[in-house]
């Protein structure tokens, strides 16, 4: 039996790994036995925990994009298929483009007797969406939004992601006009944190195998050129207090003061992601921010305890070591804010700034 491949791409904080978690619900209702793969350039991510914390199969693909590291790709796929998965969602880094050539053309034609390839479905963000169609100034740099446009033009199905923050009206008509500038793809409406459209999104993925229809040109020097001026930073921390400590305040304070920082130094945020986890496998808080000018959204139940694990996934416009310094040092700050005693130890810590993309496959064609 062949399993079905979900490939959900997007640039950063478009909502892939909530976009996943949402749709392995609608599958689970379904009667659907799924797998999750994630991906990033270093490992320590985020969305592995956070899914995995949800009680999901995952498996992550890290050092490396899923187009430049196919084989592991391919072994991901091939653990959770003979693990009995018969649809298996992956999100590849959030900075990746060319995808229909690079992993969508070589599943087709070398794994036809063991995968159904769904649609690329491309999430985006609707703010940064309606600045990318109207030519709106944005804070991230030219060439990062060159890969967010790229990422929308080879997409089959387009998902304005989000669509809540919107009212109805604004939504229909940015719906209008994302299917005049990108009129290959299917534009769907969706909120995968408010549960909406869910249900529409996976009929298409499931039901239509027409995947990977457009090959986007992509320029790989403005490609490689809008990944590494990003600052990459993925960071483990133990945390321990003297008391027991509700760590929502602790979560907030970070965060407001890393976005503070970020706004003073003009270094613009692609995707800023902290993930708190206690003992109990039900007491986590998710923090985002995507953008300077966006507010902080906080989600989950802050565990009560003495000690947590902070993981840190940083995706800024700044060199990478000043990111960690910067990133590193608040968290002292924060540290001494709190009413406790608290001390951290750093478990894990890479920061990077991404190389030029080498795809293993790159075809000129769709098949």
């Amino acid at each position: 039996m062949k399993s079905k491949i979900m490939l959900i791409g997007g640039f950063l904080g478009a909502g892939k790994t909530t976009m996943l978690s949402a749709l392995a619900s609608v599958l689970e209702h379904r009667n659907y036995r799924y797998g999750l793969i994630t991906n990033d350039q270093a490992a320590g991510l985020v969305d592995t925990a956070f899914l995995t914390a949800m009680g999901n199969e995952t498996r992550e693909v890290s050092g490396s994009c899923f187009c430049c590291n196919f084989p592991g790709f391919e072994s991901a796929l091939a653990e959770l298929r003979m693990g009995g998965c018969n649809v298996i969602l992956a999100e590849p880094v959030g900075s990746c483009t060319d995808l229909s050539a690079t992993i969508l053309q070589p599943l087709k034609e070398q794994y036809t007797n063991m995968y159904e390839i769904a649609p690329l479905a491309v999430l985006a963000d609707p703010m940064r969406l309606q600045a990318l169609c109207s030519g709106e100034h944005m804070e991230l740099h030219e060439s990062s939004i060159y890969i967010m446009k790229k990422q929308m033009e080879e997409a089959d199905i387009l998902v304005i992601n989000k669509c809540d923050l919107l009212s109805e009206e604004k939504r229909l008509e940015l719906q209008k006009t994302a299917s005049l500038k990108f009129p290959r793809a299917k534009v769907l409406l969706a909120s995968a944190e408010k549960g909406e459209g869910l249900e529409q999104l996976a009929d298409e993925l499931l039901s239509d195998e027409s995947a990977g229809k457009t090959l986007a040109c992509v320029d790989y020097n403005i490609y490689a050129e809008g990944e590494a001026v990003l600052g990459w930073l993925n960071l483990v921390t133990q945390i321990k207090s003297d008391g027991e400590t509700d760590w929502s305040d602790f979560l907030e304070v970070y965060m407001k003061d890393l976005k503070r920082m970020f706004v003073e130094k003009a270094a613009a945020v692609g995707h800023l992601k902290l993930l708190l986890s206690g003992k109990d496998e039900n007491s986590w808080l998710l923090g985002n921010l995507v953008g300077n000018d966006r507010n902080i959204s906080l989600r989950g139940k802050a565990p009560v305890c003495r000690e947590v694990i902070l993981t840190v996934n940083a995706r800024v416009q700044m060199m990478p070591e000043q990111l960690a310094d910067s990133v590193i040092s608040l968290l002292e700050a924060a540290e001494v804010q709190n009413s406790v005693k608290i001390t951290h130890e750093i478990l894990r810590q890479k920061c990077l700034s991404p190389g030029r993309p080498e795809p293993t496959y790159h075809y000129e064609e769709v098949l």
